[in-house]
């Protein structure tokens, strides 16, 4: 006796399958290889209360459903229909939902790669700036040091200058200081001449009659007595 067997596709029913993993069912293959035996025949109607148990009442015993669109099922030996109408819906609905969560993930993650770029393009601009900004004021702070240094230079070159003429105002005022100085001496000293001279020219006539008195006297004194 050939062996029966009973083969589904996505997922595999057995006597743990739930309604929830018949209606995700897209097709649902029946393959028995069935013979006269009353093993087979019992399988096939455990199998056949077994599916119309699971789901829910959508397939009875002669294999016509209740209503909506119905597939199809093939099978070796006997066929069945299953109504598809409510286990598309929730597929479809799941795919519907799922694909909305991927729309929003993937929206969400676009968003997030999008921030990512651009706080990164925020920090180059950032660290541009930061860069642009500390040579600006290396810069800036070589100017500056070049004109105070520039400045610095004049005000030295001021300075001496200014203590050049100085220098020169005082000796041009010690020079003449000197030169005054010197002509009051020498005024003075021409002065001093002049009242000598004066007083000289003065006292000749006086000092001429005494010196020939004075002569005289003496020719008195040492002619010889005639006695």
């Amino acid at each position: 006796m050939q062996a029966s067997h009973l083969m589904i596709y996505t997922p595999m029913i057995s006597s743990r399958t739930t309604a929830e993993d018949l209606h995700g069912l897209y097709s649902v293959t029946l393959s028995l290889h069935a013979t006269d035996s009353s093993d087979d025949r019992a399988l096939m109607a455990d199998f056949q209360r077994l599916l119309e148990s699971t789901l829910d009442g959508h397939v009875n015993a002669s294999g016509d459903a209740p209503g909506g669109d119905s597939k199809i099922l093939a099978a070796d030996d006997f066929m069945i229909r299953r109504n598809v109408t409510q286990a598309e819906h929730e597929v479809n609905e799941k795919k519907r939902i799922s694909g909305k969560q991927r729309q929003r993930e993937n929206k969400q993650m676009g968003e997030q790669a999008d921030k990512r770029e651009r706080r990164q393009a925020d920090k180059q601009r950032q660290d541009k700036q930061t860069g642009e900004k500390a040579s600006r004021q290396e810069r800036e702070d070589k100017q500056t040091r070049g004109r105070e240094g520039k400045q610095m230079g004049e005000r030295r070159q001021a300075d001496a200058r200014k203590r050049r003429q100085a220098d020169k105002r005082e000796k041009a005022s010690r020079r003449e200081e000197e030169k005054a100085s010197r002509r009051e001496r020498e005024g003075k000293q021409m002065r001093r001449w002049q009242e000598e001279e004066q007083n000289e020219r003065g006292k000749r006539p006086s000092m001429r009659k005494a010196q020939t008195i004075e002569n005289a006297g003496y020719k008195k004194n040492t002619e010889p007595n005639p006695k």
